[in-house]
């Protein structure tokens, strides 16, 4: 719809005569896993490429003890997206960054900075969105759930 700021990202199935937030059992499908992190300034500064990712939401004055570091990102200033970050931590003292797990090298990619979000995942939603991956839901998967649920006429 015209009122939404981002593209939709993936599909999520729930049973018919529930509420998203109220179960356990959905079928959620993505063609790329992301979680959205925080990346702190001061972390970013390092001469370090290595970078700390958080989840959770600084506190007001930027207190950070209520987030929770759950990776890293391998971050030089060859990277991509370098001089970008390096212009918004002008500004800022954390951003939030969008990444996804690159399973076969072991490590967290930055896709890109979200200037439209002011909060990072939540450690609950960081981990939901962890093992959807693992669970690598394929399309194959839903059309054949789907089809029995026609077939069986269940509300899923």
């Amino acid at each position: 719809d015209s009122e939404r700021l981002t593209d939709c990202d993936g599909l999520i199935f729930t049973p018919k005569y529930n509420n998203y937030y109220t179960i356990n059992t959905v079928l959620k499908w993505k063609p790329k896993h992301t979680i959205d992190f925080v990346l702190k300034k001061s972390d970013f500064m390092k001469n370090s490429s290595s970078k700390l990712l958080f989840c959770g939401t600084p506190s007001k004055n930027n207190n950070f003890e209520k987030c929770y570091q759950v990776g890293e990102l391998n971050l030089d200033q060859t990277s991509i997206h370098y001089d970008e970050l390096t212009k918004h931590f002008n500004e800022k003292d954390y951003l939030i960054v969008e990444c996804s797990f690159q399973p076969s090298l072991s490590f967290w990619k930055l896709e890109c900075i979200r200037f439209d979000k002011s909060h990072a995942n939540s450690f609950k939603t960081a981990w939901d969105i962890m093992e959807t991956s693992i669970e690598n839901l394929t399309m194959e998967t839903i059309e054949n759930t789907l089809r029995d649920m026609v077939l069986y006429q269940e509300d899923f």
